[in-house]
């Protein structure tokens, strides 16, 4: 069995095709990926990643807030990634860079 353990599923390019690309990866013997949602300022991300998980088998999410987008973080953000992550093919993800970043009091 293959897992593709970083896709993103979301990207622009990706969503207008991704019956497609899911098609050819399974072709290719892939059975799970999981999608990486880097949330930013639109919230949006969240609910739309999880629609994935919940509209195509063998799909599943990892959620964080990228390093690059730290200055975004919030409580309301905080708490729709706990909400999503409370969904059985979403877990929490945590990213590292050794770039300076723009930092918030709340990560």
């Amino acid at each position: 069995m293959l897992i593709d353990s970083h896709a993103h599923l979301d990207f622009p390019g990706i969503t207008e095709r991704l019956p497609e690309v899911l098609e050819r990866a399974h072709k290719a013997g892939v059975e799970k990926i999981l999608t990486i949602g880097c949330v930013g300022e639109d919230l949006s991300l969240i609910s739309d990643i999880v629609k994935l998980t919940e509209t195509y088998d063998g799909i599943y999410a990892a959620l964080g807030v990228h390093p690059h987008e730290a200055q975004h973080f919030n409580e309301a953000t905080g708490l729709e990634l706990q909400q999503a992550m409370s969904h059985p093919r979403v877990i929490g993800s945590v990213s590292y860079t050794h770039l300076p970043l723009p930092t918030s009091d709340l990560v």
